[in-house]
């Protein structure tokens, strides 16, 4: 995970820039946008080769699961530590407690990043995707 976080995406983002793959600076958005390519022409290509179809429902988790390690990925957290179990249930407990209650924040912030990340791969992936993406509940083969 350092060696993502040390690596130089602002000159890389900006070769992407100049080369004319993507049209803005912003490393974070810039890799988005990069990851809903990726997952568009992973996509097609399964539907192409193996005829997988995908229902909106499993891409829908897939792309919420995407967005989450790229918000856990993009902000600067540090976890407290675990309380260690001490042979005091009681004080294990309240240990659990703290800890639960200094990582709230930490989820609640990662989850509102994912869900703009979400939004914006969501435009991205259901529009670029072959037609062949449907509810798997309304295909004639799982009504009967």
């Amino acid at each position: 995970m350092q060696a993502i976080k040390s690596f130089p995406w602002p000159a890389f983002v900006a070769f992407l820039a100049a080369a004319g793959i993507v049209t803005t600076t912003d490393p974070k958005l810039a890799i988005v946008s990069m990851a809903g390519m990726l997952i568009v022409i992973l996509l097609n290509y399964l539907v192409r080769t193996f005829k997988v179809r995908i229902g909106a429902g499993w891409l829908t988790v897939f792309l919420y699961l995407v967005s989450t390690v790229l918000a856990a990925a993009f902000a600067n957290i540090s976890l407290p530590p675990l309380p260690a179990f001490g042979g005091d249930p009681a004080q294990f407990a309240q240990g659990l407690l703290d800890f639960i209650q200094q990582t709230t924040p930490i989820a609640a912030t990662i989850t509102t990043s994912a869900t703009l990340i979400y939004n914006t791969l969501k435009e991205h992936v259901f529009d670029k995707l072959l037609p062949v993406i449907d509810d798997m509940a309304q295909t004639p083969e799982n009504l009967g």
